[in-house]
């Protein structure tokens, strides 16, 4: 994939019968990124959002150019990106794909394991950090997280017990 190319959702089943589907969010600027108007890249092409709505905890979006459930159905599964080549970002963003594999150790440097990913939640994410015993859900807070991109870690101050130790 290109390396400017974001995953922000994956595409679900079908909803209804005019080519909306459910999408798998994977960005925290859901409104930003589904406005009506967006561009999105799917599958190598450009595709416009023309609707998107919250149906229970699921969002629901619909592409201009995608008009029947026939053909959303043929996309389960796929990828839905943005084009970040010319966002600028803060200096403490950064995009998850950025922390997928980064080593995580303690505070004291002992390594710990790697990011197997980040799940996003309502209320809040998850870093999926996996360990010599299993992956563990960490949640993904200022007070335990340090991402160090310069240095390319992650640094954990997790309570006793937070990784089956």
């Amino acid at each position: 994939m290109d390396e400017n190319l974001m995953t922000v959702g994956l595409i679900g089943p079908a909803k209804g019968l005019k080519g909306a589907a459910i999408v798998d969010i994977r960005t925290d600027a859901v409104a930003q990124r589904f406005k009506p108007g967006s561009e999105l890249v799917l599958k190598g092409r450009s595709v416009t959002v023309r609707s998107f709505y919250r149906s229970g905890k699921r969002w629901v979006v619909a592409f201009a150019q995608i008009t029947t459930r026939e053909q959303i159905e043929q996309l389960r599964g796929q990828a839905l990106c943005v084009d970040v080549s010319n966002e600028e970002l803060r200096e403490d963003e950064f995009y998850a794909s950025e922390l997928q594999g980064l080593p995580v150790v303690d505070v004291e440097g002992n390594e710990l394991g790697h990011v197997a990913g980040l799940e996003f939640g309502v209320g809040q994410d998850r870093l999926q950090v996996t360990t010599a015993t299993g992956t563990y859900s960490v949640p993904f807070v200022k007070a335990m997280v340090d991402v160090d991109l310069e240095a390319g870690r992650i640094v954990l101050d997790a309570p006793a017990g937070l990784l089956g130790d």
